[in-house]
């Protein structure tokens, strides 16, 4: 199998439903289940956000400030390169991207 980037975990603070929450994804198919309302929506909406999606104010957890999404992604030597050029921090195999809301 050839080394490919994917997305190693991804934090989530104050989005809609979810207060604090974790989601550790490894290489491969991950897949996200649940009963209505567990806040899957939220996991997909909280990676578009990091990943440059419109946001919007009303996503913000009623009650608090902002809210916070935080992708770690495993890239590449390859890709490691490519984004330090175009001025990406890279930590090892690691990137880190951050999103935040206000309300």
């Amino acid at each position: 199998m050839s080394e490919r980037s994917y997305l190693e975990e991804i934090s989530i603070r104050n989005l809609g439903i979810i207060e604090q929450s974790e989601l550790e994804l490894g290489r491969g198919l991950n897949v996200l289940t649940g009963e209505t309302g567990a806040g899957k929506t939220m996991i997909l909406t909280a990676l578009s956000l990091v990943l440059g999606g419109k946001s919007d104010s009303s996503l913000v957890r009623h009650g608090c400030d902002r809210l916070v999404a935080t992708a770690q992604f495993s890239v590449t030597s390859d890709s490691s390169e490519k984004l330090e050029e175009i001025g990406a921090e890279v930590e090892g195999s690691s990137l880190i991207v951050t999103r935040t809301v206000n309300s």
